[in-house]
């Protein structure tokens, strides 16, 4: 159906009638927030489980919908690869019923599933995990080909498939050279008027793009994934909120989100794809009023489409380069397959080989590879990272390890630990968030994971 034709309605109102937990697997933080915000407004009791929320928290959200308190959970398609994850939701089938599986944005499944997210290519499996119960997978972009890849990724038998088409009368198309991208920017957003999306290319130019448009004295903000959780959570408020006229953006920000009253949406530089293009700029016009989708480009804009995809299929060199760096980091001989967990050390890869000259991104697109065709798997947190006991009391430790002046320690990691999970290791085995404990300490992740090996 398309953006605006009422999709998350076709999974909603069979949960509220249903009785149990209904799954819904969505691929962004952003898109989660707004549908369990939405259904809060409504009085629906929801809840969202992803990387903002820490191992408390999600345990207490597990807890909550294993004794029925909501009705509707979404998760992010990792989930599925956590053990933990997949024994609570067990208890909850067995307690209280999983009546549906919906899949937001289901064109993910293929164009995401064989990139940067191969999560998706394991929901069919996430669904025996779930009983198999009813199946719904709903999108606003997919092509023949895509709707063929998410019956066969989600092993749908004989599914009925519902096509609307993608008509949008009220939404005006404009694609355009332009010398001067920004005038002409600030010019639609002080004419048309109403609430706005800019999608850019790069992180980069989502930031000058905003402080250019702040300069005019729009009201706008910036979101990209290298932002913290609670900047893009109050940047998202702020617009939906209208304190925001404008947010500039990467594909990271609009998925899914209802905001009806977005009068244009405006892109910076080209986007991915054909589908990518209809899908962001379907975000304008859901209250059926006349909107406008204004994409800008100059002939310089095709080679970041370019990059891009180079660096998302990079040549079988960098592939077996990446591989045997891992091998290397973790003191493993090439085609081991070790029983332990071990980890990407993915950052000191890519330092490593952007001294020869690939780039990040081209590293990335290799560990992609390598998943996709099983060499490796991603074993996902669940929240909890690390598992924790302390074998000394607490007074042994702080004398004993790396003491410092007056014989007490000076490590910052154990110290981080003290007080992020104090006596409970005394315990039992405690799960750690990694990412916690380091925002905790203020280090580095990769400190924190050192600090664990050395203790």
């Amino acid at each position: 159906m398309p953006t605006g034709g009422g999709k998350s309605v076709c999974f909603q109102i069979p949960a509220l009638l249903s009785n149990g937990l209904t799954v819904v697997i969505s691929p962004l933080i952003a898109l989660m927030k707004d549908q369990v915000d939405q259904l809060a407004q409504a009085g629906i009791r929801s809840a969202y489980i992803n990387s903002t929320l820490g191992y408390s928290e999600i345990e207490q959200i597990l807890t909550n919908a294993e004794f029925g308190l909501y009705k509707l959970i979404y998760v992010a398609p990792e989930r599925f690869g956590s053990e933990l994850f997949l024994t609570r939701l067990a208890r909850i089938r067995e307690r209280i019923g999983i009546p549906l599986m919906a899949i937001d944005e289901a064109h993910c499944i293929s164009t995401w599933g064989h990139d940067f997210r191969p999560a998706y290519l394991r929901l069919g499996e996430a669904a025996e995990a779930l009983g198999r119960p009813p199946i719904i997978a709903l999108t606003a972009t997919a092509t023949a080909e895509v709707r063929a890849d998410m019956v066969d990724q989600l092993s749908l038998r004989n599914p009925a498939v519902f096509v609307k088409g993608f008509d949008r009368p009220n939404l005006s198309y404009s694609v355009l050279y332009d010398d001067d991208k920004l005038a002409k920017m600030e010019d639609i957003a002080r004419n048309v008027g109403g609430m706005g999306i800019v999608y850019a290319g790069t992180r980069k130019a989502v930031e000058s793009t905003t402080a250019f448009l702040r300069s005019r004295g729009i009201a706008a903000g910036a979101y990209h994934a290298g932002l913290p959780d609670a900047e893009r959570k109050r940047v998202q408020d702020a617009f939906m909120s209208e304190e925001l006229q404008v947010v500039v953006a990467t594909n990271a920000f609009g998925m899914g989100i209802n905001k009806p009253n977005v009068r244009f949406v405006i892109h910076h530089d080209l986007p991915g794809s054909l589908e990518a293009y209809y899908q962001e700029a379907g975000r304008a016009g859901r209250a059926e009023q006349t909107a406008y989708a204004v994409a800008r480009y100059q002939k310089r804009d095709r080679f970041l489409q370019q990059h891009f995809i180079e660096g998302a299929n990079p040549p079988r060199e960098v592939v077996e380069r990446v591989y045997e760096l891992f091998c290397s980091f973790n003191q493993v001989a090439t085609g081991d397959q070790p029983k332990e967990t071990l980890p990407l050390h993915s950052a000191d890869i890519e330092v490593k080989l952007k001294e020869q000259g690939t780039s990040p991104m081209a590293v990335r697109g290799a560990f992609g590879l390598l998943e996709k065709y099983g060499v490796l798997a991603r074993i996902p947190s669940g929240g909890r990272e690390a598992t924790v006991e302390f074998l000394a009391a607490q007074d042994e430790m702080l004398r004993g390890v790396a003491g410092g002046p007056g014989g007490r320690s000076d490590d910052p990691v154990l110290v981080a630990l003290l007080r992020t999970v104090g006596g409970a290791t005394q315990l039992g085995p405690v799960g750690l968030d990694l990412g916690a404990v380091a925002r905790r300490a203020g280090l580095g992740r990769d400190r924190i994971e050192d600090g664990l090996l050395r203790l």
